[in-house]
């Protein structure tokens, strides 16, 4: 073996042995911080054009984004990915949204949570917080429960 043969299989071994480690445990459920914010683009660029909540198969990897708002039917006018946050186990985004009706200076503040491999999932934290702790929103009763007394 010639001297250039040796260095280049030394360089080889040594390169091998310098690969970070593969993400173990949950870890491995959190997306590049490019993956994330592309699929949160996604997704809430399919809000403002109005499509309904559900899976987004258009894209590789897929796409589900989870707020309950989108459930209620507000209708996004416009959106701005304001950067990343640190999150636990997940990929975090704070997102400036603008929705229709509302005033110019009264745009809402999101955080979400981006992670998953295919599917990728984009929860808003405050909801994925609610279904952590198996809790709900709590709605107002209507004036008949109060009367009738319901449980």
């Amino acid at each position: 073996m010639n001297g250039r043969s040796l260095i280049a299989l030394s360089v080889t071994i040594f390169a091998a042995g310098c690969q970070p480690p593969a993400p173990e445990g949950f870890a491995r459920f959190v997306p590049a911080p490019e993956i994330a914010r592309q699929a949160l683009s996604t997704a809430l660029e399919g809000w403002r054009e109005g499509k309904a909540a559900g899976l987004i198969e258009t894209v590789s990897p897929h796409v589900y984004l989870i707020d309950k708002r989108l459930r209620d039917g507000r209708k996004l006018d416009s959106f701005e990915i304001l950067g990343e946050f640190p999150a636990d186990n997940a990929r975090g985004f704070a997102a400036r949204l603008k929705f229709a009706g509302e005033g110019p200076d009264e745009p809402a503040l999101a955080r979400y949570l981006v992670l998953g491999i295919d599917p990728l999932w984009i929860y808003r934290q405050e909801d994925l917080e609610m279904f952590l702790h198996w809790m709900h929103a709590m709605d107002e009763p209507k004036g008949d429960e109060i009367s009738k007394g319901s449980p």
